[in-house]
């Protein structure tokens, strides 16, 4: 994104897509362009633009960000356009109806922007791949692959069905561990919710918490025992855990966010991310719930991991894989993996 500022009016140029892999950012990024109601600037004296004239690609998610950022300004008594929107995009937006919502221009792109904004999907930091596997090996874990990391629990550790300590627990990784830094990690709440929120790992120590006893096992575990071989990591029978899961209920965030009606799907994307061999372009570690079981299967955003750890960054124990947390989104849209 660059930006082009003008008295009244702030003009966004958007480049390559928006969708379910950037719309959290973008729409991070463009609410905080929104002036405040009071004192800032007078209601309706201040517009911004965004220009997609260079944006390839949206698909339903994208629009719901875009429909989200426009509310959030109309809330806020500013206005937002979209302009030089190309035929594909276009076409989306009059067949969702959102060409009767959206107010629309066209505008000249500047060839020199006064001000950049950091580059949409911006991914973290990981661990090195060296240091995760030196803390794995000397925990004992049997380690299948040190890029991303992955290993299991020794049958030795399993035997009795004990209570796993944090590095003795198998890890199942699609990309590098991302490196956090705690005291600056948010856990954004956005899409069809009528208060999106930004809260810190303080924010979820403060809030009501509950302790389970649960045992997490990937789906393929066993995998190197088949006959006739798969594809996938070899595991023997050590991708299976039992610990004492302390953290928020889902639906604690989830009421405090406010969901509206209309939502259907909640969407949680992990920090951790990468390429896979199908793509050139890095996406995030994501998956889903149905508002319903989001809501009613008593899920935990997870904050520590046996009584006696620390505050940990929030995660969620999902689809056998424990995902570092950094945004739930909510959606009308079925999330297809």
């Amino acid at each position: 994104m660059q930006l082009e500022q003008k008295l009244n009016e702030t003009i966004v140029h958007c480049e390559g897509k928006i969708t379910a892999e950037n719309w959290a950012v973008f729409q991070r990024e463009i609410r905080d362009l929104i002036p405040e109601s009071q004192g800032q600037i007078a209601a309706k004296s201040y517009r911004i633009v965004l220009d997609l004239s260079n944006v390839k690609h949206v698909d339903s998610t994208g629009l719901g960000a875009l429909l989200g950022v426009w509310t959030a300004a109309e809330k806020k008594g500013c206005d937002l356009e979209i302009a030089n929107l190309n035929p594909r995009v276009e076409k989306l937006v009059e067949i969702t109806k959102l060409d009767t919502v959206f107010k629309r221009s066209t505008i000249v792109a500047a060839s020199a922007p006064t001000a950049a904004m950091p580059a949409v999907g911006d991914t973290p930091a990981a661990l090195e791949p060296e240091e995760a596997y030196r803390q794995a090996f000397e925990a004992g874990m049997v380690v299948h692959r040190a890029h991303p990391l992955n290993c299991e629990t020794s049958i030795p550790a399993l035997t009795g069905g004990a209570v796993m300590p944090n590095q003795r627990f198998y890890v199942r990784n699609h990309f590098q561990i991302p490196h956090l830094d705690a005291t600056s990690w948010r856990l954004d709440v956005v899409g069809l919710v009528e208060r999106p929120l930004s809260l810190s790992l303080r924010d979820l120590v403060k809030m009501p918490s509950q302790t389970e006893f649960v045992t997490l096992e990937c789906a393929g575990n066993g995998r190197s025992l088949l006959n006739p071989p798969v594809n996938g990591e070899k595991w023997n029978l050590g991708a299976v855990s039992t610990a004492e899961w302390t953290g928020v209920p889902l639906v604690e965030v989830l009421n405090r966010a406010g969901v509206k009606a209309g939502a259907r799907e909640v969407v949680f994307r992990g920090a951790d991310s990468g390429k896979l061999d199908v793509s050139d372009a890095p996406i995030r570690f994501e998956r889903s719930l149905s508002l319903d079981d989001a809501q009613g299967s008593g899920a935990l955003l997870c904050l520590r991991h046996e009584r006696r750890g620390t505050p940990d960054l929030a995660w969620l124990p999902i689809a056998s894989h424990r995902s570092w947390m950094v945004c739930l989104g909510i959606g009308q849209m079925a999330y297809a993996d």
